[in-house]
């Protein structure tokens, strides 16, 4: 899960820089470094958090047995370092240069840019990918695991990206604010899914291990309804915009987004093959749902 959160920032982000090219189809050649510095941000931010996290479960015993060469069923989730061996300090000195490359472009984007406040924001996304399995909040292990992905992949890294680019989320209309709605929606909604696929097959281990995720706490079969239910949301949400958008490329990618969302395997996965099956399925999805928003923009 933790490698693949790289792929759901990135798809994020290009979502949002596409959202700002809707908005504004006439860019500069600041805007064009700025959009590279964006996703920049996004995934050195987000491997900072991954780390952050490998570093949390690892510590507190979470991953004990639970990695790939040790006989467990688990698919998706990468390499646990520090369940490895891994030295700790080291896992925190990359956290922390990873946090730094992302400091640097986004401090370069408020250069460029003029637009200040964005270090606020790059602050409480530093501190929510800390505070996602560190103390003292520990968002995933009391189930706000899906609040927290649903806020930073979707309005936070979409509606940063378009302000960053463009100086503005609504836009300048009724439309583009529509357009900012579905976007950020679309995206939140879709990245919980690989989450939820994850914590509903981790869901005995995690009891066990009074990790109480969402799933742990409304239980198998409401997991697996709110699996489809933001798969499916996901797709209505990027259909809509292709949509609005009028466009060919996004219309039909909208639509083969909604029937993967109505046909995701997590509704009946019960087997280690069936589990990575819904997951790839899910990572996909991800990255389909941004090509949408990109085949709106161009």
């Amino acid at each position: 899960m933790r490698v693949v959160a790289l792929l759901i920032s990135l798809s994020s982000a290009v979502a949002g820089v596409a959202l700002a090219r809707i908005n504004d189809p006439t860019w500069n050649r600041t805007q064009y470094v700025c959009a590279w510095l964006c996703v920049t941000v996004a995934l050195f931010v987000q491997l900072g958090s991954n780390l952050a996290d490998d570093l949390a479960d690892g510590m507190n015993g979470f991953d004990r047995g639970r990695g790939f060469g040790q006989g467990a069923p688990h698919t998706g989730s990468g390499i646990r370092l520090v369940a490895s061996g891994a030295n700790p300090r080291i896992v925190l000195a990359g956290t922390l240069i990873a946090w730094l490359i992302a400091a640097g472009s986004g401090l370069a984007v408020c250069v460029l840019t003029g637009r200040w406040w964005l270090l606020a924001l790059g602050v409480v996304s530093f501190a929510a990918g800390w505070m996602y399995e560190c103390p003292p909040l520990r968002f995933g292990y009391h189930g706000w695991g899906e609040v927290v992905v649903f806020l930073f992949f979707g309005p936070v890294c979409v509606w940063g990206c378009t302000y960053a680019l463009t100086g503005t989320v609504v836009g300048n209309n009724w439309h583009e604010g529509v357009l900012a709605s579905m976007c950020a929606g679309a995206m939140g909604l879709i990245s919980c899914v690989p989450l939820l696929v994850n914590n509903i097959r981790d869901r005995a281990s995690d009891l066990s291990h009074h990790k109480m995720t969402l799933s742990t706490r409304i239980g198998d079969r409401a997991s697996r309804v709110l699996a489809l239910v933001c798969a499916i949301g996901a797709g209505v949400c990027a259909l809509a915009g292709a949509v609005v958008c009028r466009s060919g490329i996004g219309i039909a990618l909208g639509c083969v987004l909604c029937v993967c969302g109505a046909v995701q395997p997590i509704a009946r996965a019960h087997k280690p093959e069936q589990y990575r099956s819904a997951f790839i399925l899910s990572c996909l999805s991800c990255a389909m749902a941004a090509l949408v928003w990109a085949a709106c923009a161009w």
